[in-house]
């Protein structure tokens, strides 16, 4: 298994997997509900035969997997790909030794876009019009998400629920990026500073308490 790649969903079914396995080809599935996860892995934990096991990874192979191709020509299918792949679906269903680690870091993912454009914007919408959930606004292109927000926006506006219309903002860092000039004229100048202080305070009581400061301020730098 080379790497898993996550692309958005469509019509509502879940976002779709995809993984490589090198040049055998890649396998797209998507995943299970969570109380179906559940279930098989109940049925993994309760049953102790090797056979019976690999049935219920087939199953799940056959159930997420979502090319026909994929998922029933089992002659085409090396060993160990689906059992490698089940796996996967239940680890990333939240099913592993490790639950809640992949929560939490899932967790701050997830959280780390609530408040983006996109993601207020669907939010706004669902709380407008009760027809829309998150799901199904995925299916709307990103033309119709703003037009849609622009009129949930107008109802607001017009209900008295906001006073004004909502502003996004862009909050990428603005600090100033030093060119590779900048940096090495500011590494000489520390330098010349540094020996500058060096010759200053031969006779100074507090002379490597002062050197130290400056070799902090220079590391800052870096």
């Amino acid at each position: 298994m080379e790497s898993v790649l996550q692309l958005s969903s469509q019509k509502g079914k879940g976002k779709l997997f995809i993984v490589q396995f090198g040049e055998w080809g890649e396998v797209p599935f998507k995943l299970p509900g969570n109380k179906r996860a559940e279930d098989y892995a109940a049925a993994l934990m309760l049953s102790s035969g090797l056979g019976v096991k690999a049935l219920i990874r087939e199953e799940i192979f056959r159930e997420c997997v979502v090319s026909e191709i994929r998922a029933f020509e089992d002659i085409e299918i090396p060993a160990g790909i689906i059992h490698s792949v089940a796996e996967l679906i239940l680890y990333l269903s939240g099913i592993g030794s490790d639950k809640v680690k992949y929560t939490l870091e899932f967790l701050d993912i997830c959280r780390g876009t609530v408040n983006s454009p996109t993601t207020m914007m669907k939010r706004i919408i669902c709380s407008v019009f009760s027809g829309y959930t998150f799901e199904t606004i995925n299916d709307l292109s990103y033309q119709e998400l703003i037009n849609v927000f622009a009129q949930a926006e107008a109802m607001m506006l017009e209900t008295g629920m906001i006073p004004n219309p909502y502003e996004f903002t862009n909050t990428a860092s603005t600090k100033k990026t030093e060119s590779a000039d900048d940096l090495v004229n500011m590494a000489k100048r520390d330098m010349r500073d540094l020996n500058e202080m060096k010759g200053n305070l031969k006779n100074d009581p507090d002379r490597m308490q002062k050197l130290m400061d400056l070799k902090r301020k220079m590391a800052v730098r870096k």
